[in-house]
């Protein structure tokens, strides 16, 4: 049963966040591309293993982000806390 289409985006996140789907994909990538309703041109780019090309189809599904920085960039280091004070010597 095919599911509601969400895009290369979505069914990548999917992949990386269903594991039984993941181990459907890894028996059978083409046929678990088209029953998720992957464009013919999604799938071909994913075929493909290059990034570029899957790089390109995911720009035209987001023009306005460039999604490889927001998957692939780390998040920032936190800033460290400052130091606590040290406490006063108590007086003899």
């Amino acid at each position: 049963m095919a599911t509601m289409r969400h895009g290369m985006s979505g069914f990548l996140s999917r992949l990386a966040n269903e594991p039984d789907l993941l181990d459907e994909y890894t028996k059978d990538r083409s046929g678990v591309m088209e029953r998720e309703g992957l464009a013919r041109s999604d799938r071909d780019a994913i075929m493909t293993g290059e990034l570029p090309k899957i790089r390109a189809r995911l720009r035209r599904e987001h023009p306005d982000v460039d999604v490889f920085r927001v998957i692939m960039d780390p998040e920032p280091e936190p800033k460290p806390e400052p130091p606590e004070p040290k406490p006063e010597p108590e007086p003899n």
